[in-house]
């Protein structure tokens, strides 16, 4: 993590302390995850989306670009504090690059998949370097317009659903508005 020490938009590490017995690791106060703050309607109304999609993809950006993968982004890996976003928990970050693309298949199980692992993976396909931060990066700006997960729990029908272009908004909301939204935010 050292190449990405100078970004703003990625929870730094402040100090490690061990001894014979412990590990300790320091981080900075990052704020409250982003999926806290969105359930909370006071406080998800104060929040400024726009800005805060231009700092998830400023980190990943970087992350990207030094060919590292965060590979478990999600609602509960943004942290937000003064209208600022954190990506934190780096426990699954993966080191990419062209010659050697991170393949993941073999480090999740099925019972670990959710809403923000991509379909190659339920697949069981090769799913490479910075592809997984962008499915789940959809999910979480999904998740912020329409106040709703894209599914019910139902992960592999999702996908399935994904794949085979049946995907279909909630009922209450037009799918231009979403593109609308989306171009906003852009």
């Amino acid at each position: 993590m050292d190449k990405t020490k100078h970004v703003p938009y990625i929870q730094h590490l402040i100090d490690v302390i061990e001894d014979e017995n412990y590990l300790g690791i320091v981080w900075e106060d990052p704020g409250q995850p982003m999926f806290e703050l969105l359930q909370n309607a006071n406080a998800g109304q104060n929040l400024n989306i726009q800005e805060i999609f231009c700092q998830i993809c400023l980190a990943l950006a970087n992350l990207h670009e030094n060919n590292l993968a965060h590979m478990s982004l999600n609602c509960d890996t943004l942290w937000i504090k003064n209208n600022n976003v954190k990506i934190v928990d780096f426990a699954s970050l993966g080191h990419f690059t062209t010659a050697n693309p991170v393949h993941i298949v073999q480090t999740l199980n099925p019972s670990s998949y959710d809403i923000f692992t991509p379909p190659e993976i339920i697949e069981r396909q090769p799913c490479w370097g910075w592809r997984p931060d962008v499915w789940a990066l959809g999910v979480v700006f999904y998740y912020t317009i329409v106040g709703q997960f894209p599914c019910d729990g139902d992960y592999v029908r999702f996908h399935q659903e994904i794949k085979n272009g049946s995907f279909l908004f909630p009922e209450e909301m037009d799918p231009s508005m979403f593109k609308k939204k989306f171009f906003y935010l852009l």
